[in-house]
């Protein structure tokens, strides 16, 4: 997924709440990555929704083999591989573009494609991005994680629901927001941790078209701390709360451009913090990084000019000269300025004539 980026100066995240985007970097894959695709549709008929209709079965198994031979035209060692690889889990604009030779009305494909898909999905066969989930608008496959995957425990999140006096709009947002955590993990309801939850909402705000909030999550917060999946008591809102952050994560908010100035006040910081307190410590890191040098990349990107970085620190490793280091901006502060010369010469010597 790629990350919404900012414009330099511009603080990134959503004020004083954790919006991680290491959460969105985990590598899923579901228990039958490997499996070949013949065994693959061999589990279609163990789902306890498997129809007794011939005509609807053969459309899931045709639906899905579809799909697995169109996956296993893309480079990958798993099925999450080939499904990544393929863009399949940025849109859902690949259904319409399945077997191009099939002379059938497109309707009827669909609907095929459709069903042979939901039964992968219910078979973890491939984990859906959150992406695709918001693309896809599939109620219905919604309401089979809940008939299929563990159904006494969203029993249970419905009670609760009932308990709390939600209205059938609040649950049913809710009860879609925990499907949809189901799905995207791979993961039973009652293995969920806190960070599955906090991982929809820095989808929510970092994804390529960031949205302002998820209907239903803070709900879906609350339900799962009732059945004692989450942390009962504390709200979605103050499990989000940050505290102290890194000095290099203070100054990455800001998107500095030049990495060689970014580490500079990174290292600077570092050097100020221990004699700072942390209100103090964010405020100069936001003159720094944010007013000061982001501001400079900002409205000057275009002339180019050298920095030369000299004593980065007091260990012999880092003060070796860097030199001539091209950055984007227009002027640098070089330090406190040179002890003024006394009139007729330099100090200990004439004018022009060197010392010694």
């Amino acid at each position: 997924m790629i990350a919404a980026t900012a414009m330099p100066g511009t603080r990134r995240g959503r004020g004083p709440f954790d919006t991680d985007e290491r959460l969105l970097q985990q590598h899923r894959v579901g228990p039958v990555d490997r499996l070949p695709a013949g065994g693959i549709l061999a589990l279609l008929p163990q789902l306890p929704d498997w129809p007794a209709a011939t005509v609807h079965r053969t459309r899931r198994l045709r639906g899905a083999g579809t799909i697995l031979g169109w996956l296993n035209a893309h480079p990958g060692e798993g099925w999450q591989d080939r499904w990544t690889v393929s863009g399949a889990g940025r849109d859902t604009g690949w259904i319409e573009m399945l077997a191009p030779g099939d002379t059938r009305q497109a309707i009827t494909k669909r609907q095929e494609h459709i069903a042979g898909l939901g039964c992968l999905l219910m078979c973890r066969v491939v984990l859906p991005s959150y992406d695709f989930l918001a693309a896809y608008r599939a109620t219905g496959l919604l309401d089979r994680v809940r008939e299929i995957m563990r159904p006494e425990i969203f029993t249970r999140l419905e009670n609760a629901a009932a308990e709390r006096g939600l209205s059938g709009r609040d649950r049913g947002d809710a009860l879609s927001v925990i499907s949809k955590i189901v799905l995207h993990t791979g993961t039973d309801i009652d293995a969920l941790t806190p960070g599955d939850v906090l991982e929809m909402f820095a989808w929510s705000v970092h994804a390529q078209s960031p949205r302002r909030q998820v209907p239903g999550l803070h709900a879906a917060w609350d339900l799962l701390g009732d059945i004692g999946v989450t942390p009962a008591g504390p709200t979605l809102r103050s499990a989000q709360r940050r505290g102290q952050r890194t000095t290099a994560e203070l100054v990455d908010d800001y998107g500095i451009c030049c990495r060689p100035v970014r580490d500079v006040l990174v290292r600077y910081l570092d050097e100020r913090r221990p004699a700072l307190d942390y209100k103090t410590l964010a405020g100069l890191a936001g003159e720094l990084a944010g007013t000061f040098w982001a501001d400079i990349e900002r409205h000057h990107p275009g002339p180019r000019i050298e920095l030369v970085l000299a004593d980065l620190a007091d260990d012999e490793e880092d003060e070796q000269r860097v030199d001539q280091v091209n950055i984007h901006a227009a002027s640098v502060p070089r330090g406190p300025a040179p002890e003024r010369q006394p009139p007729g010469g330099t100090p200990g010597g004439t004018r022009g004539q060197p010392r010694g």
